[in-house]
């Protein structure tokens, strides 16, 4: 017979799971945004790894939306893109980055 607490652990590891594969998301996407838009700045090796550091940071700080990375980005990029283009472009990789982690989850 399942037990209360036997429940409250089952929830507390699917909630513990939950939270990972949130994050593990929220890295991947930043990091293919990250790195877009790195290229199209013509920000190569270490300066592009810098940047793509800070993209990440500010979505780990401000993790309620995307708005703060997209801003960011389209502040950065300037010309180079308009901001449907930086939306455009963070669908596509939320969409990337969900491919690449349950890939990884499946071979783990």
């Amino acid at each position: 017979m399942v037990t209360l607490q036997d429940r409250a652990r089952a929830f507390e590891t699917q909630l513990a799971h939950d939270h990972n594969l949130k994050f593990r998301l929220l890295v991947q996407r930043s990091r293919i945004l990250g790195r877009w838009a790195a290229r199209l700045m013509g920000k190569a090796d270490e300066e592009a790894r810098t940047y793509v550091q800070d993209v990440v940071r500010i979505a780990l700080e401000r993790t309620a939306s995307g708005q703060p990375v997209i801003d960011k980005i389209a502040s950065d990029l300037g010309d180079l893109a308009d901001l449907s283009e930086v939306r455009a472009e963070y669908a596509r990789a939320e969409d990337e980055a969900k491919r690449l982690v349950f890939e990884q989850q499946e071979q783990s």
